[in-house]
């Protein structure tokens, strides 16, 4: 697969900028840790219909609703997340975009590479390129070596 992906130097920086202005326009965004996330009483599909229905019966019968119950707010919240997920969707899908493009340029690289390493195999010496080649070797020594490892900790059990 060949991956022509090239930024210009505009490109980019009409990138960052608008880069730039989504981090300070969400700004208001949280950010929970994994104990604070796992406290959270959680709004799953069934869970937001539940929400969704009760909060408009309670909206329609004002009367229903205590003193102290923040009904105003809470549909407020229920706005922000119609709002934010519209967002956040493609803001996800551009970010798969994004790594799947990594991921091929990546590929194109490595293939390329590892192509460059075995011709410096086969006509290295001719170029004096005998010592590069052996300290490259070392990234696949260690798979090599890491791979006989694992064969033979399976012979012991």
């Amino acid at each position: 697969m060949s991956t022509a992906v090239r930024f210009t130097e505009e490109d980019l920086a009409a990138i960052d900028g608008a880069l730039s202005v989504l981090e300070l326009r969400f700004g208001k965004l949280v950010s929970l840790d994994a104990k604070e996330r796992q406290r959270l009483f959680k709004m799953g599909n069934k869970t937001e219909k539940f929400c969704r229905e009760t909060l408009h019966v309670l909206d329609k019968n004002r009367q229903l609703v205590p003193p102290a119950m923040d009904l105003a707010r809470a549909l407020s919240a229920l706005r922000t997340v119609d709002e934010l997920r519209l967002r956040t969707k493609q803001v996800l899908r551009l970010a798969e975009r994004m790594r799947d493009t990594e991921l091929a340029l990546g590929a194109e690289v490595a293939t390329t590479a590892r192509q460059g390493y075995n011709a410096m195999g086969e006509y290295g010496d001719q170029h004096g390129l005998e010592g590069m080649r052996q300290m490259l070797s070392v990234r696949f020594k260690k798979r090599q070596a890491s791979a006989n490892d694992d064969v033979s900790d399976e012979g012991a059990a």
